[in-house]
């Protein structure tokens, strides 16, 4: 049987927007930026900034973290945060919000003096790394010897209803450290989904950096680990990040 050309051309019209709207199909709609300040020169914190524009809205925004990184947790009022109110068809560009937010954070960041120099990166898996094992890895304190660390994420479902506009449910965590000699550190153990992490649907290990008491890399050390975060979106899942912190066992 043969369909004439005006019934076709309507056909194809018809298919293409029932795929557009078939779940699952939709690419990535936002991924953050992330620029790492560094530790303070006593290695107590930790600093890095998250950066973009949201999908849906346009609306760019800037927050820089200062994690106290012995307890794994926030410095008092922060993080810094600076994107415009409300919604609008003009907004400033994105390196004017970035530039207010580090206006805001200045007077902390001028007593704990962050660097990258004060601390070592010792691994980085970019979100578009595919062949970077997600929930896994592995390094040497030293380039080519000494002592080696895993990193184990493990991943289950939050107490917690779908959220946002996915249909999974959200995702809560742990992650492990342990050396090549059997010695474990839980760096963090979730009990329930913040409400500041938003709709997380999954998690990865995004980078690792650790600051050393000793110039020689010797005794205990204080680690962060990068992780980044999809969470439920407007137009899909974004790419937000997260800092995990605490000490490596020697």
């Amino acid at each position: 049987m043969r369909i004439a050309p005006e019934l076709l051309g309507i056909f194809v019209i018809v298919l293409l927007l029932v795929l557009a709207l078939v779940p699952g199909r939709a690419q990535a709609a936002f991924a953050a930026r992330t620029e790492v300040l560094g530790f303070s020169a006593d290695g107590k914190w930790f600093v890095f900034e998250e950066y973009g524009v949201q999908d849906g809205s346009g609306m760019p925004f800037s927050r820089i973290f200062v994690i106290d990184v012995e307890n794994n947790a926030w410095r008092a009022g922060t993080p810094f945060v600076e994107q415009p109110k409300g919604e609008g068809a003009s907004y400033p560009p994105l390196t004017e919000i970035r530039r207010r937010v580090h206006a805001k954070a200045g007077p902390t960041l001028a007593k704990i003096k962050p660097l990258p120099m004060n601390g070592f990166l010792m691994l980085r898996h970019m979100v578009s790394d595919l062949g970077a094992a997600p929930h896994e890895a592995r390094f040497r304190r030293w380039y080519t010897s000494g002592p080696a660390y895993a990193l184990t994420l493990t991943e289950r479902d939050a107490s917690a209803a779908p959220c946002g506009m996915a249909p999974q449910t959200p995702k809560v965590f742990t992650l492990r450290a342990k050396s090549d000699d059997g010695a474990e550190t839980v760096l963090q153990n979730d009990t329930a989904l913040p409400k500041s992490r938003g709709c997380a649907l999954s998690y990865a290990i995004n980078g690792v950096w650790m600051w050393f008491a000793n110039e020689n890399r010797r005794g205990r050390a204080n680690i962060v680990v990068l992780l980044h975060i999809l969470a439920a979106g407007f137009e899909g899942p974004d790419v937000r990040y997260m800092a995990v912190s605490g000490k490596l066992p020697e």
